[in-house]
């Protein structure tokens, strides 16, 4: 699949648990999931879900198993949240900031440059 073959990295972000699931089981039920399962390049993807999700036995078999087909998957991160029922802030999770993402593509790539030389 071309679209596999001419990117530096291959970036999913907001990455969902559907998402998730998908890549974990190499299932190719859209064209994103079909060129991650094509491609030969760094994947990284950048879970968004709910803290509950997060927390999921499930979830984290999935992102066990991603990591291990070599994919890198970034950690979501301690936020502040807005409950609009209770107006209320608690503390919860959400997806990585723009810094720590970009941060974890450039690795990626520059790692793959490193080992192609």
């Amino acid at each position: 699949m071309a679209l596999a073959a001419w990117a530096d990295a291959i970036l999913i972000a907001p990455c969902t648990a559907n998402t998730l699931s998908s890549v974990a089981h190499g299932r190719c039920d859209n064209l994103l999931t079909a060129t991650v399962t094509c491609a030969e390049l760094p994947v990284v993807l950048v879970p968004n879900m709910n803290s509950r999700m997060w927390s999921n036995p499930a979830v984290h078999r999935c992102v066990e198993t991603v990591r291990s087909d070599g994919h890198i998957v970034v950690d979501m991160e301690d936020s502040l949240a807005y409950e609009f029922g209770t107006r209320e802030t608690h503390l919860d999770l959400a997806m990585a900031g723009p810094e720590v993402v970009v941060d974890h593509v450039r690795r990626a790539v520059t790692s793959r440059r490193v080992s192609a030389s």
